[in-house]
């Protein structure tokens, strides 16, 4: 520890590079912890094997100083809303350092996450993932609408779950929506994706 900080984030980098290979615009998947707590659809781990940090095991300063600069500079991709939830009330450093995250929009806790997420310090980039499973759970004012309302038609992106959480988020330099990919379930139209991220863009100009 007795290096400058810049050079020893230097040479956390250098560790992290030689962990995995990996394409630039590829994230790490975080594996759930609990998988009793959440019936969300599973993904499949982007990296082909685990990612075993022993650098962080070497005493609790240095573990400290390596989880941080880990959670800055990689991009991790989270399952679901109630994972989002789990890892933000559970993991100090990743709450504290995250900032680049990429999110399937779906399962019941996903209002619970994003206003959980709102309190991040240094989230930067976010990318929300929307597939048919965003609107598997509804929001609180939708589902009392379809007491009286019986036949409405198929659930808007706008009905689901944390719609109003994730349209007030502020201070990110970027944010994307994407689709989420063939191979893991349905997918929404070209349509929605492009007025949600054209929504959540506009939010976030009206407020810088």
């Amino acid at each position: 520890m007795k290096l400058p900080l810049e050079v020893r984030r230097r040479i956390y980098l250098g560790y992290f590079s030689n962990l995995f290979r990996y394409h630039e615009d590829t994230h790490i998947l975080i594996c759930r912890h609990d998988v009793s707590k959440c019936r969300c659809l599973r993904h499949d781990n982007s990296l082909s094997h685990a990612v075993d940090l022993q650098l962080a095991r070497v005493s609790r300063t240095l573990r400290d100083e390596v989880l941080a600069c880990w959670y800055e500079t990689q991009k991790f991709y989270v399952n679901c809303g109630c994972e989002l939830k789990e890892l933000l009330t559970t993991n100090a450093s990743l709450h504290n350092n995250i900032r680049f995250l990429k999110l399937h929009w779906t399962g019941p806790q996903s209002a619970a996450g994003f206003k959980l997420l709102a309190d991040v310090p240094k989230l930067k980039s976010l990318v929300i993932v929307i597939s048919k499973s965003t609107t598997n759970v509804l929001s609180a004012r939708e589902n009392e609408l379809q007491k009286y309302f019986a036949h409405r038609f198929q659930a808007r992106l706008t009905d689901a779950l944390g719609f109003e959480e994730l349209g007030a988020l502020r201070g990110l330099t970027q944010i994307k929506v994407v689709h989420i990919d063939k191979s893991q379930t349905h997918r929404r139209t070209n349509e929605e994706r492009c007025g949600l991220e054209a929504y959540l863009k506009d939010k976030m100009q009206a407020e810088s």
